[in-house]
């Protein structure tokens, strides 16, 4: 099983793996979630309003057919791969420390790939208060820029939350103006989404209905 990973600046990014044999092979939590202790390393109070979204990406690969094991000293644990791809629980901090690694098994034939999207930690709802989606972005962005160091200019410039399942919303300020939100791609579809910058005083996000998924993204060139 050989992993091919795309530059580290281009994030979110799509990890390739080619499985050459139906077989479990032993992986370094590390690689197979490229990023996440960048994330873990990042002080608590600069990342606890966004987490990190891995999502595999099957190509001719029955979900059913793939596992995650996280071997660890203590005992296994099972890592899960939901109906959308999203990969949870996540290895934590101290299984990457560890240099814990994961038994990966997948069939034979078709490809394995791993989309990372950064997902603010408010519940989706038809109606949220505009502030922690804010903070959401300013976290992402000020934590990617802090990551890459002197290759921050070649990162994703995240000014946005995108909400995924929405076809229209508002933002109300507190001036009492209302602004409709942009609507722009995220991910395979276009969706309504708040950009604080645009809207400094926001308060409050209402959409024509509850989104069924958040996403932190850059601005559609």
């Amino acid at each position: 099983m050989k992993l091919a990973k795309a530059a580290a600046a281009a994030l979110p990014f799509v990890l390739a793996a080619s499985v050459a044999m139906a077989e479990t092979k032993n992986v370094p939590a590390e690689k197979l979630f490229p990023f996440l202790k960048t994330y873990y390393d990042l002080p608590a109070n600069q990342r606890d309003q966004f987490t990190m979204g891995y999502f595999f990406l099957l190509d001719g690969v029955d979900r059913n057919s793939v596992s995650m094991v996280l071997k660890g000293a203590s005992g296994d644990r099972p890592l899960n791969i939901a109906a959308n791809g999203r990969v949870l629980p996540l290895p934590a901090a101290a299984d990457l420390k560890a240099k814990r690694e994961i038994a990966l098994t997948a069939p034979k034939d078709g490809k394995i790939g791993i989309d990372i999207r950064l997902i603010p930690n408010l519940a989706p709802a038809a109606s949220m208060e505009a502030a922690p989606l804010a903070a959401s972005v300013k976290q992402a962005h000020d934590g990617a820029k802090k990551a890459a160091g002197l290759l921050s200019l070649a990162v994703p410039d995240y000014k946005a939350v995108c909400f995924e399942g929405a076809h229209s919303g508002t933002v109300a300020t507190k001036s009492g103006k209302s602004v409709n939100l942009k609507l722009q791609t995220s991910g395979k579809t276009t969706a309504p989404c708040f950009f604080p910058a645009d809207v400094p005083d926001a308060a409050r996000i209402t959409l024509d209905r509850a989104p069924t998924a958040m996403y932190i993204v850059p601005k559609q060139k």
